[in-house]
């Protein structure tokens, strides 16, 4: 439900571009932001009638005799005002500039941040959580590269970089992007103590490689030995491959598998994500100078999310809002998907402030 503060607020910013366009430009822009102002005054005036009138059946719900009608008729006056919400989204969203199909294609690199080894058995259960949303979504999942520390041991995951593909993967995971942080008492503990550890989530959008181009005079490629576990015949042969990008002096390494070309396809592949990352965190420093980047220092106080184990609890810290049912969640059921609509509808409402602020800024540099 769209709130009174955030219409007052719409509604100022409606009579911002009104003004300007009506001081600065051709008739057509004077109709057309008159008529949508206009149109949401309306909107607003009916809005604030219907609030009236539940508070006015309220009062009725004590009455033994009216009040099952009553209910009906609350029941019937929200339904009233979600649709006149509904219309108001719909009319700001409009407004919107016409853009390119988004991505379905979407770079997760998730990094263990403080807290040592249940640091990194965290980042496990977080790219088990996206490995179960993507085969409920339908969605294809490679994996690039997995570092996985102490010896090999598969529930520590120290870092790692997946593509998924698919349907509405990349508008589902940039909600992930950010340090996400548990609290829980460890397996690897003694005692009931509860730790705080860190994740740090990436989520970068792919289109495939066409608006990065990666050329091959620019990259310095080096066959290396494979590390880590896997036994001799994984050491013997230079089937990893090292990439150094000249230009920005960005390097990745890929050993997943044991040919390689294939290291070097998703070598190529994870340092576009890379350079996309650059791309986009040079994109977001010029819109805003306080927003940060998707991984920041990974430090407790900069979390996006926090799971409370004893509390059975996870809360987003940008909306503010908590929901309960840690398995579920982890289990990419109904708690994943109530927390996810919750921020659909935090995100909705912000787009709909910044379509009107964009559409009032492009009035003043056409005029510029």
């Amino acid at each position: 439900m769209v709130s009174r503060l955030f219409l007052r607020r719409l509604s100022s910013s409606l009579r911002d571009a009104y003004l300007t366009a009506v001081a600065n430009h051709p008739i057509s822009d004077r109709l057309q932001f008159a008529a949508l102002h206009r149109e949401i005054k309306q909107l607003e005036t009916r809005r604030r009638q219907l609030f009236q009138l539940i508070e006015e059946t309220k009062q009725l719900l004590s009455d033994s005799e009216l009040s099952n009608a009553a209910h009906e008729e609350l029941k019937s006056l929200s339904e009233q005002v979600m649709s006149l919400d509904d219309r108001i989204k719909e009319m700001i969203l409009e407004q919107r500039p016409r853009r390119s199909p988004s991505a379905t294609r979407v770079q997760l690199e998730l990094v263990a941040g403080a807290g040592g080894a249940e640091a990194q058995i965290f980042t496990r259960d977080l790219a088990n959580l996206y490995s179960r949303l993507a085969a409920k979504s339908g969605w294809d999942v490679e994996v690039v590269s997995e570092n996985c520390e102490s010896s090999g041991d598969q529930h520590q995951l120290a870092s790692a970089c997946y593509t998924i593909e698919g349907g509405d993967a990349a508008r589902v995971l940039k909600y992930e992007a950010g340090v996400h942080r548990v609290q829980r008492v460890p397996a690897t503990a003694k005692g009931e103590i509860m730790h705080t550890s860190t994740c740090g989530v990436s989520a970068i959008e792919d289109d495939g490689g066409h608006s990065i181009e990666v050329l091959e005079r620019d990259c310095e490629m080096t066959a290396v030995k494979s590390s880590g576990p896997g036994g001799q015949r994984r050491d013997k042969k230079a089937t990893a491959v090292q990439i150094l990008h000249k230009p920005t002096g960005v390097r990745v390494v890929c050993e997943e598998t044991r040919f390689q070309q294939q290291n070097r396809e998703r070598a190529l592949r994870k340092l576009r994500m890379k350079l996309l990352e650059m791309e986009e965190n040079e994109r977001n420093s010029k819109l805003s100078s306080t927003r940060k980047s998707h991984f920041g220092s990974t430090n407790r106080n900069e979390k996006i999310r926090t799971y409370n184990f004893p509390a059975n609890r996870i809360t987003d810290h940008r909306i503010n809002q908590s929901v309960s049912d840690i398995q579920s969640y982890f289990s990419a059921g109904a708690a994943y998907q109530n927390l996810l609509n919750l921020i659909a509808v935090h995100e909705s409402d912000r787009e709909m402030v910044t379509v009107i602020e964009e559409l009032t800024q492009d009035l003043k540099t056409d005029r510029a």
